[in-house]
């Protein structure tokens, strides 16, 4: 082979990755967009309002049906990227994100049809991630969340996000509860509960530095207190050392969070609680 046909072939590649790799960023932030227009269409109504809540959420859901088979493209259009990064357990991680996501907006809306959509996205997603990688996926979810808040300036994607990270924490943690032959268990069953406990913790807390970013002050804090009590569950469960420093830094984070909105006196009572709660504890 020439050198001049060598090099109309090298071209050829190059330019082949590089069209492959730009179709990918392309996919990814109409996605993004796309999803961003659709939490922000939900976002903006009245809480109060229960029948333009209910018909936005079914909007939503009709459009993730149209959006649902255009995510699969851009998982296939994401993949270079991935593989490229060398690890198929990234990408596991990567795409069951994706799924929980569907499965909780498609959750939002009254129709029959998207609660068994919302199901089956769910069940694919656990599929991919084991218990053991199920808190790892989570993280994932929470700093795309961040990501979104804090350099896409995208706030209502970002809260949509860490609501979807903080629901499917819940659901794991009822699963838990419901699992028969780890209840049994006396010394795996409370551990492994108090850890899926210290998990739901973190991302409530996450969700109301959200809140908290975005002006909804009353609902961060109760956010915050959210917090405090499943990591009290967390202790309960297993009294080890590690779970009381982390309560004891819930306990920090709200009372700050209570003083710096001017409720000083609750702030204190919340630090009062936190001495009673050690001092029993011993």
């Amino acid at each position: 082979m020439s050198a001049d046909k060598k090099s109309r072939l090298f071209l050829l590649c190059l330019g082949s990755v590089v069209a492959v790799f730009g179709l990918s960023a392309v996919f990814q932030i109409v996605m993004i967009l796309s999803l961003n227009w659709c939490c922000e269409a939900y976002g903006k109504i009245n809480p109060g309002d229960a029948a333009d809540k209910k018909g936005a959420a079914d909007d939503i859901a009709r459009v993730i049906r149209v959006f649902s088979p255009a995510l699969i493209v851009e998982q296939w259009a994401r993949a270079p990227f991935l593989f490229f990064d060398g690890s198929l357990d990234t990408a596991k991680l990567e795409y069951a994100a994706d799924d929980y996501l569907i499965s909780y907006i498609q959750s939002l809306a009254s129709e029959k049809e998207n609660k068994e959509s919302s199901l089956a996205w769910e069940e694919d997603a656990d599929a991919l991630v084991p218990e053991l990688r199920f808190s790892a996926c989570m993280r994932l979810m929470s700093d795309r969340a961040a990501f979104y808040q804090y350099v896409l300036h995208l706030p209502y994607l970002a809260e949509t996000y860490q609501r979807c990270v903080v629901w499917q924490c819940r659901r794991a943690l009822d699963e838990l509860r419901r699992d028969v032959d780890l209840q049994k268990s006396a010394d795996l069953g409370p551990a492994v509960e108090a850890e899926a406990n210290l998990l739901l913790a973190e991302q409530i807390n996450n969700l109301g530095d959200l809140y908290v970013a975005h002006g909804k002050y009353q609902i961060a804090e109760r956010a915050y207190a959210d917090a405090v009590a499943s990591v009290e569950s967390a202790c309960r469960l297993d009294p080890i050392d590690y779970n009381y420093e982390v309560l004891e830094s819930r306990y920090l984070i709200w009372s700050k969070y209570l003083a710096r909105i001017n409720k000083e006196e609750e702030a204190r009572q919340v630090l009062e609680r936190m001495l009673t709660t050690f001092s029993w504890a011993g």
